[in-house]
């Protein structure tokens, strides 16, 4: 009784364990291209800024 608990608990922890490795890629990619876009509108405002500046000159 006791090893089929263990064992129970050992294949939830191993799935669980499988799906993170799975989602955690996904989210990776996802977090990674949000990152991307977030350095190019910064760089955008960034250059507006700078364009601005050489307007009041």
């Amino acid at each position: 009784m006791m090893q089929n608990v263990i064992t129970i608990a050992v294949i939830v922890v191993v799935g669980i364990v499988v799906l993170n490795l799975v989602f955690w890629n996904k989210n990776k990619k996802a977090f990674n291209d949000a990152k991307q876009q977030k350095i190019a509108e910064r760089q955008a405002q960034r250059e507006q800024a700078e364009e601005y500046r050489q307007q009041d000159k």
